[in-house]
């Protein structure tokens, strides 16, 4: 890893935009960095101080928080300097490291997003088998990002590169590269952290709808009238299975322009992608750190409740300290 300062170096944007792009990009950079710090600093907090928001399955949601917060806190105030002076573009260690936690934390998240929708549909499919894999969710959390992490540290070993993209407005994975490796490592990611994680998500979500569907036809054929407390049972694990498919559904909109625009890179030539087309998946992925948080707050009660107990308990202890001065 001796070379981590200069594996950016060497390369130089083909086209520069103007200052005021330059600040545009800054201020979208300023506006995901607050939003995503604070929204996942509260869903965060939320867990903590409410045992029992800390199912299983909402340990993946803890974990997703995790990683957004991570990567709204250590990769994007580096946005922000670059784009505001020219003379600190992301080049060399900077560059370096905003690929490397932008990678890492991305690949890791969408993955969690895959295993929470196969979570779903063991938990409704198969309990008995949910109760086997309830103590082994940690163990799974930890495997997601470990695998994420192996893939994040080749680039740093020499298969690609991170490197600066567009105008160096950011950096990334080396996929405008006609070099050979460079391409099997972008068909790779690809692969791995799109193309399965969306197999598996589809995969799973068709077999939740399908199996609700097939519970409650029952329980009103079985129970009838009697049905109810059945059926209120089914609709809860249905709003949850419905929250995680909106998390996914909102991941993979964020992030399939970047997707398309990387593998279009290497079925042509990647000279054809001007830093302006190159640039603008890549911010709009970034936002994929604002929406979860706000999808927990619409969608799940539980967490409402416990986001307002914990900010009333706030004001209620800066109020009695007030009082007290």
């Amino acid at each position: 890893m001796s070379d981590l300062k200069n594996k950016s170096e060497g390369l130089e944007p083909g086209e520069v935009f103007s200052k005021p792009v330059y600040y545009v990009i800054a201020g979208v950079y300023a506006l995901l960095a607050v939003t995503g710090i604070s929204l996942n600093t509260l869903v965060i907090v939320a867990f903590v101080r409410d045992r029992s928001l800390r199912t299983s399955s909402n340990r993946l949601i803890l974990s997703i928080a995790t990683g957004d917060w991570l990567h709204s806190l250590l990769a994007y105030p580096l946005g922000i300097v670059s784009n505001t002076s020219q003379s600190r573009r992301m080049v060399g260690a900077s560059c370096t490291w905003y690929a490397f936690i932008t990678c890492f934390l991305s690949l890791g998240v969408i993955l969690h997003h895959a295993a929470f929708s196969i979570e779903r549909a063991i938990t409704i499919n198969y309990c008995h088998a949910w109760i086997s894999i309830k103590g082994k969710i940690n163990l799974a959390i930890g495997g997601l990002w470990t695998f994420a992490l192996l893939w994040s540290l080749c680039p740093l070993f020499g298969w690609s590169a991170y490197v600066p993209e567009g105008a160096g407005v950011y950096c990334s994975v080396r996929w405008q590269s006609s070099d050979l490796l460079d391409m099997v490592f972008v068909v790779c990611l690809f692969f791995f952290f799109f193309f399965i994680p969306i197999v598996a998500m589809i995969t799973a979500y068709s077999s939740i709808y399908h199996s609700l569907k097939k519970l409650t036809q029952n329980a009103h054929a079985i129970w009838g009238k009697r049905a109810a407390p059945t059926v209120e049972a089914i609709q809860a694990e249905k709003k949850t299975a419905r929250m995680a498919f909106i998390m996914s559904i909102c991941f993979v909109f964020a992030w399939t322009p970047y997707a398309v625009v990387s593998l279009y890179s290497i079925i042509t030539t990647p000279q054809n992608i001007s830093p302006f087309v190159a640039t603008i998946p890549s911010m709009f992925a970034k936002t994929s750190v604002c929406y979860n948080p706000i999808i927990y707050f619409l969608l799940y009660k539980k967490f409402r409740d416990s986001i307002g107990q914990t900010l009333r308990s706030s004001c209620c202890q800066d109020s009695g300290a007030v009082d007290h001065l």
